[in-house]
């Protein structure tokens, strides 16, 4: 369920992702604040889990999005590819390549809960 984190102050408690999930749905059943009070948690505690939960699916679905729209214009330079040849498709490719980078860094990395 927690574990001390060392510090130079008072040790605060990390708690699992399982824990984090069933207050969740607790808080959902029976309200933020009677949930805290029952797992002896701040309100502002489960409110912030909540936040960070619904922001990692936002952001799934942002990235789903993108990676639909990545696909169709990788199919619309392969396209353009046979009409003008290999070498202009490698050079779009590596220019869409980049700009995704720049835009999403994050976007090949794991996403954390």
């Amino acid at each position: 369920m927690t574990k001390s984190v060392s510090g130079s102050k008072k040790p605060r408690k990390q708690y699992t992702p399982e824990f984090r999930n069933e207050a969740l749905k607790l808080a959902e059943r029976i309200g933020v604040a009677a949930a805290a009070r029952e797992l002896s948690l701040y309100e502002s505690q489960l409110y912030a889990w909540r936040s960070k939960l619904k922001n990692a699916h936002s952001s799934s679905k942002r990235e789903q999005k993108m990676a639909v729209e990545i696909d169709c214009l990788k199919r619309q330079l392969e396209e353009q590819a046979e009409e003008q040849g290999a070498d202009v498709f490698m050079d779009w490719f590596i220019v869409l390549s980049q700009v995704v980078a720049d835009i999403f860094p994050d976007w090949l990395r794991p996403a954390t809960v």
